[in-house]
């Protein structure tokens, strides 16, 4: 979750084989267990959500802390994760992340799911920046 001027959810979405290549492209040498697998899904989700939210607030000078993230699903169909019937959020912004160190690449995706408020404080924020060029 984030909070302050911006308020939602933040889900980071891996691939199914994504803890593999997080492990393959920080070095890790080990057989992933069960725990590894989540910690190194967490910590790179968390610093994925951290780094994104510091550049929003950053590039449109507000304030915006987070939550620790959760594991909401491990080996489940997107479409079953994010049933629109299941949701209770309205808006969302998909922002695309692309790894890429030497040989390896990765991608995620950031979900960010805003109530209609923040929606307005948004749009408010972004058109007082656009005003400014």
């Amino acid at each position: 979750a984030f909070y302050n001027s911006l308020r939602g959810e933040a889900i980071v979405i891996f691939a199914q084989s994504g803890a593999d290549e997080l492990a393959e492209l920080l070095g890790y040498d080990c057989e992933l267990d069960a725990a590894i697998e989540q910690e190194l899904l967490l910590e790179v989700g968390n610093l994925l959500v951290g780094a994104i939210l510091s550049g929003i607030s950053e590039t449109l000078g507000t304030e915006v802390g987070f939550s620790a993230p959760s594991l909401m699903a491990e080996r489940t169909p997107l479409h079953e994760v994010l049933a629109p019937d299941q949701l209770s959020w309205e808006h969302a912004l998909l922002v695309e992340v692309n790894f890429s160190v030497e040989k390896h690449r990765f991608k995620s995706h950031l979900l960010m799911f805003m109530t209609e408020e923040t929606i307005e404080t948004l749009r408010g924020i972004l058109d007082e920046f656009m005003d400014d060029f």
